[in-house]
């Protein structure tokens, strides 16, 4: 996960404003592509075969990230002037006229900037402690969505709910839509903005979700729903789909893009733990609230979340769509 976090950072610090989003959501394309392949191999490799192919993959990853040259913001935090203008000339391509131009706006808006905020100085600063709480809360809801349960039980609620998919078949049906999702996420959000797709991930995930709680409930209680199997199928296909346009990936771009650059480590921090306490607590939580309660109460929980998480996006998060990280740092 930290690794994640990290390469995030490291895009939005190096891209434009003007395709930034575009490619920190490729971040989740990537993401999306590693669950279905591991989908679609594990049908097939064997446990030590699966394993080994993903010790090579992240070895090529190491190569190629011994390639890439440092953040030009980092550099300039370290007052390593002449590392960052290297590095800026490589990220533009030898332009030397625009390297000299951002590294001039990096210095301008670092000045205050490059000292490591303590937790108490975070808190007293009203910018920061407003991104601390977008960066966790963001991730919160995010966690809560829905989709980790999904992901890791796609097999048993098909099953459960009497659907004529395999749960073998399902899972990777299920990443297939995911991965899907999320490519249109990289063509929308430079266009439509952060805010607008997360008000449709959260409502469309929402509806999605209360029709499968309803299908759930009826089933659980004996009601005949022999002629509608493939309700499950389109509720949950289009549940992941929600997710993948909006709440798979803006949380990660308006994490990096809120914060200060000396607050992204301890925020960082917050967001990762506290979203992966709630993960824990979700798939912890799973088997006994399906067996003590029933399969649909499980995503009753998630509606409410995802209400939750509307209110939160118009009132909290700002839109940072076209803004540069220095400039909307300085509003």
């Amino acid at each position: 996960m930290s690794g994640i976090a990290i390469a995030e950072m490291y895009v939005s610090e190096i891209t434009h404003e003007s395709i930034r989003g575009m490619f920190m959501s490729f971040c989740t394309v990537q993401i999306n592509i590693g669950i279905l392949v591991a989908y679609a191999l594990g049908k097939s490799l064997n446990y030590v075969a699966f394993n080994t192919l993903y010790v090579i993959v992240p070895f090529m990853c190491f190569l190629l990230v011994l390639y890439i040259p440092e953040s030009p913001h980092f550099l300039m935090e370290r007052q390593r002037k002449d590392d960052a203008m290297k590095s800026m000339l490589w990220l533009k391509n030898g332009d030397q006229t625009v390297a000299e131009l951002e590294l001039q706006a990096i210095e301008r808006a670092g000045n205050n900037q490059n000292e490591k905020a303590s937790v108490k100085q975070i808190w007293n600063d009203k910018a920061s402690r407003s991104a601390m709480l977008i960066g966790v809360l963001s991730f919160s809801f995010q966690t809560l969505s829905g989709i980790h349960p999904v992901l890791n039980y796609a097999g048993i609620i098909f099953e459960e709910s009497s659907s004529f998919l395999s749960p073998d078949d399902s899972s990777i049906v299920t990443a297939v839509i995911l991965l899907v999702a999320s490519i249109v996420n990289v063509m929308l959000i430079e266009g439509f903005g952060r805010k607008p797709l997360l008000y449709v991930s959260l409502i469309g995930s929402t509806i999605c979700l209360s029709v499968l709680s309803v299908f759930l409930f009826a089933l659980s209680n004996g009601v005949d729903v022999g002629n509608l199997g493939f309700v499950p199928v389109a509720s949950i296909s289009s549940f992941v789909f929600m997710y993948g346009i909006g709440l798979a990936a803006v949380p990660n771009a308006l994490t990096n893009e809120v914060s200060p650059t000396n607050i992204r480590p301890a925020m960082g921090g917050a967001a990762s733990i506290t979203s992966t306490l709630i993960l824990i607590a979700v798939l912890q939580s799973f088997p006994f609230l399906d067996e003590k309660i029933g399969l649909y109460f499980v995503f009753v929980i998630p509606v409410f979340t995802n209400i939750a998480g509307v209110f939160f996006t118009w009132f909290v998060v700002p839109e940072t769509k076209g803004k540069t990280l220095l400039r909307f740092r300085k509003s």
